[in-house]
């Protein structure tokens, strides 16, 4: 065979002393990674076992890897301290159903999330992605069931609204939680990024402007249609607290419709129906001193019956001790 052309026989031997080059590079760089000791990829290594011991393969993969240990509270104690859903004997009419309704929405999600805390994953997102899947699931539709008004234009009375910020607040806050504990647990399998892609929130909904709350002007705090508005008390005590003039001022003096003051104390507060009673007296009282007509003001003890927080923590006991307004006739 006769030698290639000068031009072609060059270029061989260029592109063979650039492929020496390279395969030199990778070899000492090879070499550096190990410490300055190279070890042949085929070579193997030699361990005496004693006799009459059987050896096994080591585990590959994450199939076979340990359990990762979600870190996460008790889910008895976690339930000593979510917001109430029941309804007291004292709640009827319109706001019974209501309330009802809000139950009936968010206890399945609790439920939901409750397992999922209570029995997490316990292998990697992709040797078990139902899992994960379900977990993520539980945690994005308990987020949609209190996030918005609910269906278009059923914005509710005053206790509804109360119950539905403490429900918003206390399912956002578990579901965080839940969240990233899950995510810590699927990194320690050395997975960083299917559990991320799995709770990502999806577009907000279009503003809806027919859904709007309805309100009055002057009349954006408190009231049947308004943000809620509350007087807090002590424990036991129907004393009207010095910063509560503050929020009494919210209400306009020359109000002219009917509005009902609502007493409320904690479940766990002595005579809670008398208490009640007694705190939403002093605060008509207050309201009539304020110039506000007394024959529009009608007084009513919910007792105990209407907590909107959890009475196993002080926080919870003191948003309960409370008096909060309503129009006998809704605001549109």
């Amino acid at each position: 065979m006769s030698p290639p052309p000068f031009d072609d026989w060059d270029r061989e031997k260029i592109l063979a002393r650039r492929a020496l080059f390279i395969t030199t590079t990778v070899a000492a760089l090879g070499c550096s990674s190990q410490g300055g000791q190279s070890t042949p990829t085929s070579a193997t290594t030699e361990t005496s076992v004693p006799a009459g011991t059987t050896t096994t393969a080591a585990p590959t993969g994450t199939a076979n890897a340990p359990t990762k240990p979600v870190k996460l509270r008790a889910w008895a104690e976690v339930e000593k301290t979510l917001p109430p859903l029941s309804v007291g004997a004292s709640v009827s009419g319109p706001e019974k159903e209501e309330l009802g309704s809000l139950k009936e929405r968010l206890a399945p999600h609790y439920a939901a999330i409750g397992k999922v805390w209570a029995s997490p994953p316990k292998c990697a997102p992709k040797d078990c992605p139902d899992e994960w899947a379900a977990a993520a699931k539980a945690i994005l539709d308990a987020r949609d069931a209190v996030e918005g008004p609910g269906p278009c234009g059923e914005w509710g009375g005053i206790g509804l609204r109360q119950r539905r910020a403490e429900q918003t607040q206390a399912i956002m806050t578990l579901t965080k939680e839940l969240e990233d504990a899950l995510a810590d647990a699927a990194l320690a399998h050395g997975d960083a990024t299917s559990w991320a892609k799995l709770v990502v929130l999806p577009p907000p909904p279009l503003a809806c402007l027919k859904c709007a709350p309805p309100m009055q002007p002057g009349l954006l705090e408190g009231g049947h249609w308004g943000a809620p508005l509350s007087v807090l008390f002590a424990d036991g005590s129907s004393t009207i607290e010095k910063d509560a003039d503050e929020a009494l001022a919210k209400i306009p003096k020359d109000a002219k419709d009917p509005i009902i003051v609502r007493g409320h104390a904690d479940p766990t507060e002595p005579d809670p129906k008398k208490l009640a009673q007694a705190r939403a007296d002093a605060v008509r009282d207050r309201l009539v001193k304020k110039g506000i007509k007394a024959n529009i003001l009608t007084t009513t003890s919910f007792a105990g019956d209407l907590p909107i927080a959890s009475s196993a923590t002080d926080e919870g006991k003191r948003k309960n001790r409370r008096v909060d307004f309503a129009f006998k006739e809704p605001h549109r």
